[in-house]
Parts: structure tokens; C-alpha cells; sequence
């Protein structure tokens, strides 16, 4: 067993194995990898259209905004090949994260401004284009196959305390984990 920690916080301070740090888009990583676990034990496929397993009010705003469920692959939402329009690269999301930078954004408000924010970029699978969104949607997908959290599943999948992670945690969505939890980390 081995743990360690290497670089410095902002402050200047010297990191150490324990210290709490956030992991940011690096959670792309462990989504990806439970979307594979799942595939492993054959509950989706990669070619699988996600109309299959998004709820029905996603599927209704992709619907609506010009999107095509049904040609949109689970490969295209990994690959970040899908098409979909992402809400970070809304002018509009910058200017509301800066106006309140204490909102907590929900899955569903980046999902709808995602929507409604701009059109669909290209048919899926024939350009890249990065965006949250697809790591987003796939969160959904993983709910809808296991009828649970997607942060319970990827400690499941995952095995987080066979591999030593048993303090990863999604601190804003996880019961325990609140803006104190937030606070301490950023200190």
C-alpha cells in the first residue's frame, strides 16, 4: 500500500496524502470507466442509441432543440462526439456563473441550458467537439440502468474501498457532503 502527494495548494502549502482536493472534470475518467463496467456485464452497449436510457423529459428537450436521440450512440456521448451543444461554451453560462458564483449548478440546469443555449453542432460521429453535457447525459443513462444515484453506482462499479478511495466522494450531491465539506476542501 502506498499514498502520496506532490505540488503545492494555492496557498503556497505543501500538499500531503490526506489533504481533500477537488478532482474536477477528472470525474469524466470514473464515468467513462462505469459506463464500460456496465457494458462488461452487457446492461447497454456501446452502439446503443441513449433514447433507451435518458428519462423522458431529456428526451423531450433533445426532441425539441433539433437533436436526434435515436443516432446519438453511448460511443458518441464517451468520445464527446455526440453533436450536442454544451452549455460552458454559452456566453450566457459565463455571465450567469459570474454574476452568482455561489450558485451550485444542478445536472438538469446545465442539461437545459445546454438546450437552449445553442444548436446542435454536427450529426453525431463526425466531428468532436468537447463538452460536459455528454458526461452529464451519461450520468442520466447510468441512473435510468440502475435505479440508483450515479455516484452510489461508481462506488459499486468501481469498487472505491478495494481501490483505496474510500474517501472520493461528490461532495455536493452526496448526504454528508455540504458546503462545510465544500469549504474545507478549498482551504
Amino acid at each position: 500500500s502506498w499514498s502520496g502527494a506532490v505540488g503545492w495548494d494555492a496557498d503556497s502549502t505543501k500538499l500531503l496524502a490526506e489533504n481533500k482536493m477537488w478532482i474536477a472534470s477528472m470525474t469524466k475518467t470514473y464515468v467513462a470507466a462505469c459506463v464500460l463496467r456496465l457494458v462488461e456485464k452487457g446492461q447497454l452497449s456501446l452502439d446503443d442509441p441513449i433514447d433507451r436510457f435518458i428519462q423522458p423529459k431529456t428526451l423531450q428537450k433533445l426532441l425539441m432543440e433539433g437533436y436526434e436521440p435515436v443516432s446519438i450512440q453511448v460511443q458518441h456521448l464517451l468520445s464527446h462526439t455526440s453533436g450536442i451543444f454544451d452549455y460552458a461554451s454559452a456566453d450566457l453560462y459565463l455571465e450567469m456563473a459570474l454574476n452568482d458564483l455561489q450558485h451550485r449548478w444542478t445536472r438538469d440546469e446545465q442539461i437545459d441550458l445546454s438546450m437552449s443555449a445553442g444548436d446542435p453542432l454536427f450529426p453525431p460521429g463526425t466531428s468532436f467537439s468537447y463538452g460536459d453535457i455528454n458526461y452529464l447525459l451519461l450520468t442520466v443513462m447510468i441512473e435510468s440502468i440502475s435505479g440508483l444515484d450515479f455516484f452510489d453506482v461508481l462506488k459499486l462499479e468501481l469498487k472505491y474501498s478495494d481501490n483505496g478511495m474510500g474517501e472520493t466522494h461528490f461532495t455536493s450531491l452526496e448526504d454528508g457532503y455540504d458546503e462545510e465539506t465544500n469549504r474545507a476542501i478549498q482551504s
